[in-house]
């Protein structure tokens, strides 16, 4: 086994082991004598029910509470501040170094917004599948190969999710597949 194994193993057990210790125990516990005889352990062992308690149980006397428990005192907060608009990526950058957030759709944000959140996404598919349409398959390399099989799959995702209504996939997916076919394009 490679060490990296082994330190996982130990690190697993070590967590695991902690946690024995708080599950239930029912039942008789075990013997300490080696030679005696094993319990029965066909049927699962549980406590008796007669000695569970019922909703009818009540204690022999009320409970007085006297003092009241002290109350925290409140802490104002002030609302965080707005996040810095982050620059565009640039389109000669490489996928792994960009990442693609896309913002968060909701149903409170007006007509006017959702049709231009839906018009860019349509607009980065449609840059995705024309930079696609010009690549040359036959003259790309493995790696290549690879990165167009890629593309043409994001591409497919994002139509896909366009057709459910999901503006949040099919705008990450388009982007995606944009990003890629740029960098493949310039190749």
């Amino acid at each position: 086994m490679s060490r990296l194994a082994v330190i996982c193993m130990y690190s697993t057990i070590s967590l695991a082991l902690p946690g024995c210790a708080l599950l239930p125990q029912f039942g008789e516990p075990p013997a300490t004598n080696p030679t005696a005889a094993a319990p029965d352990t066909t049927r699962a062992q549980v406590p008796d029910p007669d000695l569970w308690p019922t909703a009818t149980d009540t204690p022999a006397e009320p409970v007085k509470v006297t003092e009241k428990a002290p109350t925290k005192p409140k802490v104002k907060t002030t609302p965080p501040a707005a996040a810095p608009d982050t620059p565009p990526a640039e389109v000669g950058a490489s996928a792994d170094s960009i990442a693609v957030v896309a913002p968060a759709v909701t149903v409170t944000q007006p007509r006017k917004k959702l049709e231009e959140f839906e018009t860019e996404t349509i607009a980065s598919l449609n840059e995705a599948k024309r930079l696609v349409a010009a690549v040359d398959p036959s003259k790309l390399d493995a790696a290549g190969q690879d990165k167009l099989r890629i593309v043409r799959g994001f591409i497919t995702q994002a139509e896909d999710a366009m057709s459910k209504q999901d503006l949040d996939a099919a705008s990450g997916l388009a982007r995606k597949a944009r990003l890629l076919a740029v960098e493949l394009a310039s190749h």
